[in-house]
């Protein structure tokens, strides 16, 4: 068997001190390999390593400046140990070479974001949007406009999407309730159909907006008319009986309500992988 599968054995199995031996016996023999450079590198953080992980990632991106699986390998690295700074530094020199790159553009401004430069968290996103003209780029440049707390410009981009999916029908409807407007969320929420993987969600929370609007009747309506999948069955029972005891108490006034029953809205996107 050879250095490299050896390496990789040992890796998979966490025994990094041995992987460390073979990946550097592998580049002994062809130094060049950038693959194996990276799964030393890999195996050289995973051990502890991490001033000697970074050397070798470097070095790799020396040799190939626009070599992206070592960037994103080195990004999760630096982003496991909270180092901000050197992280940046590299995604602005990757990003500089390669201003095409998606990935690169999304984990730099979120980093911006992170770091509270959401100006320029913006403007990288909507340059790369513009370029790219991918519904890829645009649902990414529309959920950093989202974070930043500028809905209606993420309304704006989301629309701008050209393919008509029930994941974009549900981000309409989370920057709706983000920007208070729970009506236009129900609206959105409603549309989407029962054959996408979201439609539990989407009609979870349309209950979720009734009860906030102190619309108790409809909300336990669309409840009990949901058949959800087994992960979410005590979740659904919970709220229906909180459901039920709120209704009871229901004031005579009709106002909108300010909930604070757990659980709470599904707000995560669902993003395209890179």
């Amino acid at each position: 068997m050879c250095y490299e599968s050896l390496g990789k054995s040992a890796f998979k199995i966490g025994d990094y001190p041995r992987a460390i031996r073979h990946f550097e016996t592998v580049l002994t023999l062809n130094p060049n390999s950038l693959e194996n450079r990276q799964a030393l590198a890999e195996s050289l953080a995973q051990n502890g390593n991490h001033a000697e992980s970074d050397s070798h990632y470097t070095q790799i991106l020396k040799m190939n400046p626009s070599y992206l699986p070592a960037m994103k390998s080195w990004a999760q690295n630096l982003n496991k140990r909270k180092n901000v700074a050197v992280l940046g530094e590299r995604l602005l020199d990757f990003s500089s070479r390669r201003p095409e790159d998606l990935w690169a553009a999304v984990e730099l401004s979120r980093l911006l974001h992170l770091v509270g430069n959401n100006d320029q968290a913006v403007a990288t996103m909507k340059n790369i949007a513009k370029t790219s003209d991918s519904d890829t780029a645009r649902i990414y440049y529309a959920k950093t406009l989202y974070d930043v707390g500028q809905y209606n410009e993420a309304a704006k981009a989301i629309n701008e999407i050209k393919d008509e999916t029930y994941e974009k029908t549900y981000h309409l409807g989370l920057i709706s309730l983000k920007d208070k407007k729970l009506i236009e969320a129900i609206d959105q929420w409603q549309k989407v159909g029962s054959s996408s993987p979201l439609y539990f969600q989407a009609q979870f929370n349309t209950v979720l907006a009734y009860e906030q609007q102190g619309d108790f009747k409809k909300a336990k309506e669309l409840l009990s008319a949901l058949n959800p999948p087994t992960e979410y069955k005590i979740l659904t029972d919970r709220k229906f009986l909180s459901l039920s005891l709120a209704e009871e108490r229901k004031p005579a006034t009709s106002a909108l309500v300010q909930t604070t029953n757990e659980p709470t809205y599904f707000l995560e996107w669902k993003l395209p992988t890179l």
